[in-house]
């Protein structure tokens, strides 16, 4: 293994111990591509480690990189991309891949105007199987959601975004406005002068919006459904798949 892949894999292990802040880390890792200097063989089974190991939080880097190695025209890196991830990288780490392989996809490609459709989907068939038809969530039905399902949907979000946008992103902006919603809206941007904005053309779709903008809820049906979510076990259990 060369002395950039190596360089390359430590940056994306020592993610949270580093003094290298993401930025620079990002700009090193492209370098490294775009040089050539990576091994990508070598970087793929480094990736499909990563994914095997029970004890792994993915990154942003570990999807970066994943991105990267998408892009390359080598026949052998394709092949082995498909026998190790047939599905996205985090949707890999999932005990059911095809379930939100399509969200990571629109979210990996900042989609965040389907994304968001997408979720808000999710999150109706998680709580009450089988009601396909209806794409809002009632929030009494937010508890039906397992703890492994929400988690996976906010870690997906909260990636791909750079930390920008979730539902756990939300509920800490929520806590430092003191649970008052009507900073809370203005604060991620869903009001404009005390009035609810309009959907979609007024909000933004893109990373340049506030933190916690995406995903939306309906504020016009209340705020239990979303004070639910922000009270849903997930956030205190000791493990996301308990």
């Amino acid at each position: 293994m060369n002395n950039s892949t190596i360089e390359v894999i430590n940056l994306i292990t020592e993610y949270n111990t580093s003094k290298v802040n993401l930025t620079d880390k990002i700009a090193k890792i492209e370098n490294s591509f775009s040089k050539n200097l990576i091994d990508p063989i070598e970087m793929l089974e480094f990736l499909n480690q990563e994914k095997l190991s029970k004890e792994l939080i993915p990154t942003y880097l570990h999807v970066h990189t994943f991105h990267l190695l998408k892009r390359s025209k080598l026949l052998q890196v394709q092949q082995q991309l498909k026998l190790y991830f047939p599905q996205e990288f985090v949707s890999c780490l999932g005990k059911n891949p095809n379930y939100y392989s399509k969200l990571e996809s629109l979210l990996s490609n900042h989609d965040f105007f389907e994304a968001d459709r997408v979720t808000q989907g999710l999150l109706s068939d998680l709580a009450v199987q089988n009601c396909s038809n209806r794409k809002w969530l009632y929030f009494t039905e937010v508890r039906k959601i397992k703890n492994e399902d929400l988690y996976q949907i906010d870690l997906l979000w909260d990636l791909y975004s750079q930390g920008q946008f979730g539902i756990s992103i939300q509920k800490k902006l929520w806590l430092t406005c003191d649970k008052n919603w009507q900073k809370f809206w203005e604060k991620i941007g869903w009001i404009n002068h005390n009035d609810y904005k309009k959907y979609p053309e007024e909000f933004t779709w893109n990373l340049q919006a506030p933190k916690g903008h995406l995903p939306l809820f309906n504020q016009l049906r209340g705020v239990e459904t979303l004070e639910a979510l922000f009270n849903h076990p997930v956030w205190t259990s000791c493990s996301p798949t308990t």
